[in-house]
């Protein structure tokens, strides 16, 4: 993006924003966004401000460029990055890693969070430290979007009532152990009455 060029960090986070069509811009995508143009050789990064390479004094070897802040998780690891969303699909509509949504934290709370990474749910990171998955349809902009019941409570309300299932299964495999003795039995029979007959 050399058009960041003669901007400050601030402002080149603004018009990257507008240049993506994004309302919102995590940190860590902005990072992603430097470190990608600062590979590209597109600008360099001194006392806060984008410069053009070319510009740059060539005796200084030393150049600042912005180094990813990595933060371990705190309560568990997230997914692989073999079940992330294909990367190619990172120009749709769908939240990008760095982006930053309201959602119904797992204490009951409206927060605000910043996505780290993409699967059928996003990873996000609260404001504690703390990592949840949170369903695509539960992220929204504005905090009034988010609606008291989310899929959250659909899916812990659906995993808790699997005891109907354990029962289930329970008379099933007695009425099997009890199907299985009464082929035994007719096979006893039928053995017996072969035998009477010769």
């Amino acid at each position: 993006m050399k058009s960041l060029i003669g901007m400050t960090l601030k402002d080149a986070k603004e018009h990257a924003k507008q240049e993506l069509g994004v309302k919102r811009m995590g940190d860590a995508r902005f990072k992603m966004i430097l470190q990608e143009g600062v590979k590209k050789g597109d600008f360099i990064v001194e006392a806060g401000i984008l410069i053009d390479p070319a510009q740059s004094d060539p005796l200084d070897f030393f150049v600042d460029t912005p180094e990813p802040e990595v933060i371990p998780p705190k309560t568990k690891t997230t997914h692989p990055p073999v079940v992330h969303l294909d990367p190619r699909l990172s120009s749709s509509d769908l939240p990008r890693t760095g982006d930053m949504y309201f959602y119904r934290s797992y204490s009951g709370d409206v927060v605000q969070g910043e996505i780290t990474s993409m699967v059928c749910f996003a990873e996000c990171q609260n404001p504690n430290g703390t990592w949840q998955c949170v369903a695509l349809q539960d992220l929204h902009l504005k905090k009034k979007g988010v609606p008291k019941e989310t899929m959250l409570d659909h899916l812990r309300a659906y995993y808790q009532n699997n005891m109907h299932l354990k029962d289930e299964r329970r008379s099933l495999l007695s009425e099997i152990k009890a199907l299985e003795s009464q082929v035994t039995e007719l096979k006893e029979q039928v053995v017996d009455h072969a035998k009477k007959l010769s």
